[in-house]
């Protein structure tokens, strides 16, 4: 795309549909001196490395793109492939399918030619092989990289200066020889699960490229299913790993907070309650997953790693708690043993979850819970007792204004995730335009914001009847604030909030629990005009941050012809306007990934992925996207 200094390049798939009224800001916005720049600059980085890769063999790009993380980084430690030439391959695949999915905001300068440095270093004999040596990898863009602007998607952000320094997590990758290729797009103000704002566009999803890849981190996870890095980074909120790991079939594990170091990142809302916020990887298979966290977590490679480690500014201020995931691999299936979890006699049990009664889910991701529980009842029945679980376990009788426990739960939910009463997420919308896919999202904030008596209107009792009759979950929602400077409401939801995870905590204790297995989300990928509509699916995901337990994924299949018929016949809509939404968003979806979320007690991320090997050893999982370079397109998709 021709750019020069009066021209600024069009933003792919993002302003164009807008009607006039939501359109005139960024008219202004996007023709601002530090808009073009930035954009000219972008641009100019992406055309070098078009240049650099132009010559490069597809076929010999697929060859290197195709294998595995660890049958990779084998060739890479022998030596039977370079730096050089895996970091020239993933940038070229990068390059192609950005093209199609516009998934990466921007290239990082000169990644060829650090990877040579890297070669170079090796052959001289000046250092050895980190265990991440060449790995190209890929940066949610709301990670601190220095020299580099964290935008979430907001143009006004251009106006700061770029990031100081790097991320404690990415430097730490770095340094144990990895190399970043680029940073990935996110939603606008980054707390929604559309990857869509004004300024790098519309993220679409490599299995269906009229749905959306999810959020917050759904342009890492675009980018890695569609071939384009090693392995991604992202951070998780309320899902912001796990809804993008459901719905472009991936793998990934949110661990408790401060299991890896937060500090170094723009997590999105101005101010959050207590929730847990984690950051994590996207992978293909549980296996890569575990590598790279008992990696972190373990320094397994000895008093060299270690060393680098203790390096990492930042890092060493953490909780990292080493050697918690053993070193053993996790194919033989010893991270723990059973006998480590009988008590008195009895086997670890193994809770499963259809649905959070909050929200329903569809058919398909009701039927992959299911599935996936009659086979692990087959294989595992000597280790481990399933057994049926709901939310209305831990309070036994009690609702909430006349509504089941889990309403509750999800209005103490709510209320973490803006304990400001959106106030701090409003203002960043301020002097910005509204992408076209979050206007309804950004409305509802802002009518939200507006003041005190608003939200006193909407928690009446005839304004709480009016909304019931639209839904129930929307009820919920608004009802879910906390007035400004209201004390004594704010210590109540604090105590509310403490109550509710010790509920969690005796649940899991009392019963000998080792993991629960639920549905990834209360729907399959979505297109991007629904996840606005449905903001109170997150309940599915959130719930885990609210308990601050690891929670993964692991994809298990594709939608099938069963499960859009299941749909159709089955999911009732009750006269319930986010019910019908829902069950619309689910529509056409056969071929699509299907995923189980799985979630374990605090700090025990070994236990997850024990138990998402188990279900990966069970499951059919979904194939690798193949992609044509000569017809630019993937051809296993739908």
């Amino acid at each position: 795309m021709a750019v020069g200094p009066d021209r600024v390049p069009v933003i792919p798939d993002g302003i164009e549909n807008y009607s006039d009224f939501w359109r005139w800001p960024f008219w202004t916005t996007r023709r601002q001196p530090f808009v073009r720049d930035y954009r000219n600059a972008v641009e100019r980085r992406k055309a070098d490395l078009v240049a650099a890769t132009q010559n490069i063999n597809d076929d010999a790009v697929s060859i290197i793109v195709n294998r595995d993380m660890l049958g990779l980084r084998g060739a890479l430690q022998n030596g039977q492939l370079t730096a050089r030439d895996v970091v020239s391959a993933y940038v070229k695949r990068a390059i192609q399918v950005d093209e199609k999915l516009n998934c990466i905001t921007e290239f990082i300068r000169n990644p060829i030619e650090r990877a040579a440095a890297l070669d170079e270093e090796v052959q001289a004999g000046r250092m050895r092989r980190g265990p991440l040596f060449g790995i190209p990898f890929s940066i949610k863009s709301n990670f601190h990289v220095e020299g580099y602007y964290t935008t979430n998607g907001l143009a006004s952000t251009l106006r700061e200066a770029p990031q100081p320094e790097t991320c404690a997590l990415v430097q730490f990758l770095i340094n144990q020889g990895a190399i970043p290729i680029c940073l990935t797009n996110v939603p606008q103000g980054l707390l929604a699960y559309v990857t869509s704002n004004p300024l790098h566009g519309t993220t679409k999803n490599p299995w269906k490229l009229t749905h959306t890849p999810g959020g917050s981190s759904g342009g890492e996870a675009a980018l890695i299913a569609a071939g384009g890095a090693v392995f991604g980074v992202g951070n998780d909120l309320v899902g912001s790993l796990r809804i993008p790991a459901a719905f472009c079939g991936l793998t990934t594990l949110k661990p408790s907070q401060n299991r890896l170091p937060e500090r170094g990142m723009n997590a999105g809302p101005p101010e959050v309650g207590q929730l847990g916020l984690s950051s994590g990887f996207f992978t293909r298979t549980v296996e890569e997953q575990n590598f790279l966290l008992r990696l972190v977590f373990g320094n397994v490679y000895g008093p060299l790693d270690e060393h680098r480690l203790r390096n990492v500014p930042g890092l060493q201020q953490y909780d990292v708690q080493p050697n918690v995931i053993q070193q053993n691999d996790i194919q033989q299936n010893d991270i723990q043993r059973e006998e480590d979890h009988r008590r008195n006699g009895q086997l670890p049990v193994i809770l499963y979850m259809y649905n959070d009664e909050f929200s329903p889910v569809v058919p398909s991701n009701e039927s992959a819970v299911r599935t996936v529980i009659e086979e692990l009842t087959i294989r595992h029945e000597a280790e481990f007792e399933f057994r049926k679980f709901c939310l209305s376990d831990l309070a036994p009788g009690e609702e909430n204004n006349g509504e089941d426990y889990s309403f509750k739960i999800a209005e103490t939910l709510f209320k973490n995730v803006m304990p400001d009463n959106g106030n701090g997420m409003s203002a960043l919308y301020c002097n910005e335009p509204w992408d076209k896919f979050m206007w309804l999202f950004i409305f509802l904030l802002k009518m939200k914001s507006l003041g005190w008596w608003v939200n006193y209107i909407t928690s009446s009792t005839l304004g709480q009847r009016f909304l019931k009759w639209i839904s129930p979950r929307f009820a919920c929602l608004a009802r879910s604030t906390i007035r400004p400077n209201d004390d004594v409401a704010s210590e109540a939801h604090e105590l509310e909030t403490e109550d509710i995870r010790n509920r969690w905590t005796k649940h899991w204790h009392d019963n000998n629990v080792f993991a629960l297995v639920c549905p990834s989300f209360i729907t399959p990928a979505q297109p991007p005009n629904y996840p606005a509509k449905l903001a109170t699916g997150t309940f599915m995901t959130g719930l885990f941050n609210l308990f601050d337990v690891p929670a993964g994924i692991v994809p298990v299949g594709r939608v099938s012809q069963q499960d859009e018929v299941a749909l159709n016949e089955r999911f009732e809509t009750r006269s319930d306007k986010l019910l019908k939404w829902q069950k619309e968003a689910a529509q056409n979806t056969r071929g699509l990934p299907n995923a189980v979320q799985v979630v374990a007690g605090m700090g025990r991320e070994e236990d997850c992925l024990r138990v998402m090997r188990m279900i990966e050893d069970v499951s059919e999982g979904v194939p690798r996207l193949t992609w044509d370079p000569a017809a630019r397109t993937f051809l296993n998709a739908q």
